[in-house]
């Protein structure tokens, strides 16, 4: 399985897409790169992924909270219980930096990546406002197919997956498809040599069996 995936991530240069690492990154059991062999590598990664986070955060309006000013009242995700303390540019940084460490070091199993950052947003409330930014996209189309179908559910389960099969087909396909469209235009050329050629002959062969005229 590593081995099919390590392959993708090798043939479409996954791991080029800043994006992709840091939502990688933001992902509790993907965050060390387990699935880069090298070691050397896999700390390249981490350090883009600190890079980008670090990019979000200092190009943007984004307020750096807090942990030790969070409200305990209330754990829900909605950033407007946080409110940030005035602080200098290097206390930000420090706060932001530890923030990364610690998240670093959790050893924490679980495996619903949104649900890890509701429960922990006290905890990592930068991080946590980043993950609902970066990790939001849905794995299937079945939400949205739920909520505009009439029956309100999808009747083939099968339609939620994609077998290694079809995407390998797909991959294939997609690859090949400007050589595809030049066969196809050369097939075509040859298809309408090939008629003319006959209807010469046709021709040729009516103009010989017409009686000659003395």
């Amino acid at each position: 399985m590593l081995d099919s995936v390590n392959f993708y991530v090798r043939e479409y240069k996954l791991l080029e897409n800043k994006t992709i690492i840091l939502a990688n990154f933001l992902t509790l059991n993907r965050k060390k790169f387990a699935i880069v062999e090298a070691p050397i590598e896999r700390q390249n990664y981490i350090r883009i992924a600190k890079d980008a986070i670090n990019f979000s955060v200092w190009s943007s309006s984004f307020n750096i909270i807090n942990p030790e000013n969070s409200s305990t009242s209330d754990n829900s995700f909605n950033d407007n219980k946080y409110i940030p303390q005035p602080r200098n540019e290097a206390e930000n940084f420090q706060t932001l930096k530890n923030e990364i460490e610690a998240y670093e070091l959790d050893s924490n199993t679980e495996k619903d990546p949104l649900l890890y950052w509701k429960n922990h947003i006290q905890d990592f409330p930068n991080l946590s406002i980043l993950s609902s930014e970066f990790l939001v996209i849905p794995a299937s189309t079945t939400p949205s197919e739920r909520l505009f179908s009439k029956c309100k559910y999808q009747i083939f389960d099968r339609r939620n997956r994609i077998s290694p099969e079809n995407v390998e087909a797909l991959m294939f396909l997609c690859e090949n498809n400007s050589h595809y469209s030049a066969l196809k235009t050369k097939l075509i050329q040859i298809g309408f040599s090939f008629k003319n050629f006959v209807f010469k002959k046709k021709r040729e062969s009516k103009r010989l069996k017409q009686p000659l005229v003395h």
